[in-house]
C-alpha cells in the first residue's frame, strides 16, 4: 500500500489467478465502510512514478469524489514477510472419509470399470452398422 497524499492510496495486490493488480482507494469518512473504490485492475502492468502522478492530479481535479477522511492512517515500511509467523496461513485439517486399506480396491475397481466402458464404445463406433 503506497499512500499519494489527499487519503488516497495505491494498493498492489496478487491473487491465485493474477500476480499483478493494483486498486485505488480514497479514505473518506462519507463512503460506505469508509474507503471509496476509484480504480481497479487486474492481470495488469503496475503503474510507474509518473503514472501515480498524473492519476492523483487527475483525481484531484475530480469533483465525485468523497472529501477525504478527517485523520490519515500510518502505513509502515515494514513488510509481513520480515514476520515469518504472521504470513502462515490457517490449516484446515479435513477427516478423510476412506481410509488407505480400501483406497487401492476402490482405484483398481474404477480403473478396470474405466477401461470395459472405453472397451465396449470402440467396439461400438468400429463395428459395422449393417
Amino acid at each position: 500500500m503506497y499512500d499519494l497524499d489527499d487519503e488516497i492510496y495505491y494498493v498492489r495486490f496478487s491473487t491465485d489467478r493474477s500476480y499483478y493488480n493494483y486498486a485505488l482507494l480514497r479514505r473518506s469518512d462519507d463512503a460506505e465502510n469508509g474507503y471509496q473504490i476509484l480504480k481497479v485492475r487486474t492481470d495488469c502492468i503496475p503503474l510507474s512514478d509518473r503514472e501515480l502522478k498524473q492519476i492523483k492530479s487527475e483525481y484531484d481535479k475530480n469533483t465525485l469524489l468523497y472529501k477525504k477522511a478527517k485523520g490519515s492512517l500510518k502505513l509502515n515500511k515494514k513488510s509481513s514477510s520480515d514476520n515469518p509467523t504472521a504470513s502462515k496461513e490457517p490449516v484446515i485439517q479435513i477427516d478423510k472419509t476412506v481410509s488407505s486399506r480400501t483406497r487401492l480396491p476402490a482405484i483398481c475397481i474404477g480403473g478396470g470399470i474405466a477401461i470395459a466402458l472405453l472397451t465396449i464404445l470402440w467396439v461400438y463406433l468400429y463395428s459395422d452398422s449393417d
